[in-house]
């Protein structure tokens, strides 16, 4: 059974979103972290649009990028400073909104639970509102 809490979504998502950056790496033999993913689509060296060695398609977008798997799992993030993903409650529940069913769960309890994982040492917070995987 799935776990339907705010942690279990985030939880969820934060494997998600692990596998996600690992198979950003096999777009290119140019991507040695996700981060660089971005300047080959500004410099036009990587299309926006495309597909991962596991099948995912991508949507490269401003300051981030969308992964969507086969069944339809939405992962989405941004690239901090130094090329690493960042993820903000709002990409959590656009993960969550591409499951199947749906959920009563606020932004507010995600970014409750991703606080948590914080005082855990499991994620960083980049600022304010953004956090990364530790």
């Amino acid at each position: 059974m799935m776990e339907t809490s705010s942690r279990g979504f985030v939880s969820r998502f934060l494997l998600e979103l692990k596998a996600a950056g690992e198979d950003v790496l096999s777009i290119s033999p140019k991507i040695r972290n996700p981060g660089d993913m971005r300047g080959l689509v500004w410099s036009g060296e990587l299309p926006k649009h495309g597909r991962t060695a596991s099948g995912r398609t991508y949507e490269a977008h401003g300051n981030g990028c969308r992964l969507i798997s086969f069944d339809g799992r939405v992962v989405e993030f941004d690239f901090a400073n130094d090329g690493a993903v960042k993820f903000d409650a709002w990409r959590v529940i656009i993960f969550i909104r591409s499951l199947a069913g749906s959920s009563e769960i606020s932004q507010g309890d995600i970014q409750e639970s991703c606080l948590e994982l914080v005082s855990e040492g499991i994620l960083s917070k980049v600022d304010r509102h953004w956090f990364r995987l530790s």
